[in-house]
């Protein structure tokens, strides 16, 4: 993969495979964009037959308890960033889910480092699963991996091919305005890998790269690498990294941001680096682990996934407590201030263009129905007045936040994000609108959880605005 010349990341190609010599792989490698301009999966599926972990859907029902007897153990959730209870695009295969659960499987499937040796050099072993760090002076590593009895791999990238779980691809709006998934992606074909091991207390530990369907991960010749002073170790990033965020402290009310840390192949912490792609390494964050605690931001350059712990989600809204909630807003029989007709909160997004659907004036709060008043040549939907206090804002539709996952609390929805309307309790917004992650490559930003769309701050909203209903 290259850069551009002010360093920023392009199309990640960071792990490609390594020389088979006369040996041939026993499945094609596949790309997602190849996939996508086929418009589905067809014969790959037959190809690549069932993924090698098994990753469940969620089902939209209470969270079962992380001890179920039918299907083992609950580890956690993954969710991705930006998706309101379903992916922003059709799926183009089974495993593109807007998130999963991540449960203890039948048999151990993890991986651990037999020996980390800098001398070893040249072929490793037939089958075993190997990292190949390039050296400076061209000089290869290899480290190799046994299967682990103790721990659950999951793998998490944008390649079809059957060793990854968790198929992620970016999305991008396209010129006629219809959102689509990116061809030229930034996000790795074998982005990050997970580790959760089968025994309480379920620690889940983020690893960069995952292993290919040839068991091999081989870092870039422009990532960064290394030998360790002290251990005489191997390790790297990959070109365009993955970064993680940990809560200051339990995902609940007045929970804060952290800071931003870099996981290494073999899991190490870093400090970011100066730009995304450099070829420099971030310092070591000793101190620090790459255990994934509740609420943990992970970003693979394009997406951004929440992880969710199973005692985490017992303590998040399931469907049931959201529908709950709306259902008690719509029986207060809120009443348009201007146009008299009875509100009403649909279920999943809209586009305001319904009689009963609310709007809310984001400059102060207020609820009504769409209405004309005030709507002159001179005034749009971002420059509208409030017929109750004449402030003038943005004037939009309000969707009801359907993703529990992103809440601290069970609190009802008496907030919305500015500028795109998503409702959620006071405790949550407070949350995301102080929490900047990675945004447009090397820019930063707070944004909705529900759209990802970056959030407006100024002095009187902080990226969102409570909520004032008739």
């Amino acid at each position: 993969m290259s850069t551009t010349p002010n360093g920023s990341p392009q199309r990640s190609d960071s792990f490609q495979y390594a020389a088979y010599g006369n040996r041939k792989p026993t499945v094609p490698a596949c790309d997602i964009a190849e996939v996508i301009s086929r418009g589905s999966l067809g014969d790959f599926n037959r190809d690549l037959g069932p993924p090698a972990v098994i990753m469940e859907d969620v089902v939209q029902s209470p969270l079962r308890s992380p001890s179920t007897k039918e299907d083992g153990p609950i580890y956690g959730e993954l969710i991705v960033v930006g998706t309101n209870g379903r992916l922003r695009c059709p799926p183009l295969s089974a495993k593109m889910k807007n998130k999963f659960v991540l449960k203890r499987h039948a048999k151990p499937s993890g991986v651990k480092p037999v020996y980390r040796d800098a001398a070893s050099e040249g072929q490793p072993t037939p089958g075993a699963y190997t990292v190949s760090v390039t050296l400076p002076k061209l000089r290869t590593c290899v480290t190799e991996f046994e299967t682990d009895s103790t721990t659950d791999l999951f793998q998490i990238g944008r390649s079809v091919d059957s060793c990854i779980n968790f198929i992620v691809v970016d999305t991008e709006v396209s010129p006629q305005g219809v959102e689509q998934y990116k061809l030229n992606s930034t996000v790795s074909r074998y982005a990050c890998r997970i580790l959760c091991q089968r025994e309480p207390p379920y620690t889940a530990r983020l690893y960069a790269a995952a292993f290919d369907i040839n068991n091999r991960i081989k870092i870039s010749t422009l990532a960064p690498t290394w030998l360790s002073p002290k251990s005489n170790e191997s390790d790297g990033l990959t070109t365009n990294g993955v970064m993680f965020m940990r809560p200051s402290g339990h995902f609940e009310p007045g929970v804060a941001s952290g800071p931003w840390r870099e996981v290494t192949v073999m899991g190490g912490v870093r400090e970011l680096r100066a730009k995304r792609s450099s070829k420099t390494p971030g310092a070591e964050a000793s101190q620090e682990s790459n255990i994934l605690t509740d609420g943990c931001l992970i970003d693979l350059c394009g997406i951004t996934l929440l992880w969710r712990s199973a005692m985490g989600l017992m303590q998040a809204p399931t469907s049931q407590v959201l529908t709950e909630h709306r259902r008690a807003l719509n029986d207060a029989k809120m009443l348009c201030p201007v146009g008299l007709q009875t509100l009403y909160i649909p279920k999943g997004s809209q586009d305001g263009s319904g009689s009963r659907q609310p709007w809310a004036y984001l400059s102060c709060g207020h609820v009504h129905g769409y209405h004309d008043w005030k709507a002159n040549d001179k005034e749009t939907r971002d420059n509208r007045t409030c017929p109750i206090c004449r402030k003038v804002g943005p004037f939009v539709p309000l969707t009801y936040g359907e993703e529990g996952g992103y809440c601290t609390d069970m609190g009802e929805q008496q907030c919305a994000f500015i500028p795109c309307g998503h409702m959620c309790s006071e405790s949550t917004a407070k949350y995301w609108s102080s929490t900047e992650m990675p945004y447009a490559l090397d820019k930063w930003s707070t944004v909705c959880p529900f759209c990802k769309i970056p959030l407006s701050n100024s002095k009187d909203s902080f990226g969102y605005i409570r909520l004032v209903f008739p």
